[in-house]
């Protein structure tokens, strides 16, 4: 089914990229052939090959990083009972989709190296939006497959009578919300990526689904494909959704059709508000990692009529920039090494 969504989606909406196979990060995880199913660090030489990108939340876990210390042994081998079941799995689904390459920013950053982690983080928007597709992992710390996952059991069987008296079993189960995934308008689409999946409140993994072009969603209830087109679901009543457009094509409306210079909208500002009015109240591990969260969001709505970008604002309308307010008494503290105090990037995080 998951490989069905994905064909249909290369094959038939020109606006999600069709070209499969993109240049492979600096690093990424061999996850084996069919031959061969260990996992090791591989350091690309610039293949043109399919990959798939995991976003996941970090919390305070101890998650398997990769360090100085630790780099040298990644390229050898990683041992399987040391990954979490999130990125166990995120191995198989890469494997069941033939795709051989999957990268994970923990492990395929060098988290102790600032040079390194300045480079590579700046390259993650590109990383996942030319991924093959990105594997969602929405609830978190647990398993994507399997009896692990522990989907939410709305179902049961239910004795209905028929003409005649008989009574008939039939399966049935609660429907499913899918409208964490729609919205009727730009501004519901502002609420839709507030919805209470425990990815959903992390800031880069904001910037991750609104850039991939491909996401296999993994929630409690089922898996959920999104692209930039259309959007799929395991229950199927998605496909018979009417009056409401797919979060993310609407989201890709504010970035190609207002930001585009050969269409620039003259609603901008407001455009570029409804990006960072959900994006505000993401958390980070590392507030310093406000700005560079957004980055990538940033350079693709970046066009001459915009000017430049400087710390969430933009040239042509710093005014309007510079004034913004908090909603409510109690809102954070300005966190003065992740921004200047007169950005609102000072209170994110």
């Amino acid at each position: 089914l998951m490989n069905d969504w994905i064909q249909t989606c290369i094959k038939t909406h020109p606006h999600c990229r069709s070209d499969e196979h993109s240049q492979l990060p600096k690093r990424v995880l061999d996850v084996g052939t069919s031959q061969d199913f260990s996992v090791r660090l591989h350091l690309s030489s610039g293949e043109q090959v399919k990959y798939a990108a995991l976003s996941h939340r970090w919390g305070k876990e101890n998650l398997l990083k990769t360090t100085k210390n630790t780099l040298e042994a990644r390229k050898q081998s990683i041992d399987w009972s040391d990954l979490s079941k999130t990125f166990q799995d995120a191995i198989t689904l890469s494997r069941l989709l033939n795709l051989r390459y999957l990268w994970i920013d923990s492990l395929c950053i060098v988290q102790d190296d600032l040079a390194d982690w300045e480079v590579e983080s700046s390259k993650m928007a590109s990383i996942y939006q030319n991924s093959y597709v990105t594997i969602s992992a929405n609830n978190s710390f647990g398993a994507l497959l399997g009896e692990r996952a522990k989907r939410k059991n709305h179902s049961g069987q239910l004795d209905v009578p028929v003409p005649g008296g008989t009574l008939v079993s039939i399966n049935a189960r609660a429907p499913i919300d899918h409208n964490k995934f729609f919205a009727g308008s730009l501004e519901g689409a502002m609420a839709g990526f507030d919805y209470d999946y425990p990815l959903s409140t992390r800031a880069w993994c904001f910037q991750e689904r609104l850039l991939a072009t491909r996401v296999l969603h993994f929630t409690d209830e089922e898996i959920v494909f999104e692209c930039k087109t259309s959007c799929e679901c395991e229950c199927g009543s998605i496909s018979h959704r009417q009056y409401s457009t797919p979060l993310k094509s609407l989201y890709n409306g504010i970035i190609q059709d207002i930001f585009a210079p050969t269409s620039f909208a003259p609603n901008e500002w407001e455009g570029w508000k409804m990006i960072v009015s959900p994006y505000i109240r993401k958390d980070l591990t590392d507030p310093r990692d406000v700005l560079p969260a957004l980055a990538g969001v940033a350079s693709r709505v970046q066009c001459d009529k915009l000017g430049r970008y400087f710390v969430g604002l933009w040239e042509s309308q710093l005014a309007e920039g510079l004034f913004w307010y908090t909603e409510f008494v109690n809102s954070r503290q300005p966190v003065i090494e992740s921004a200047p105090s007169f950005s609102w990037a000072a209170l994110a995080g």
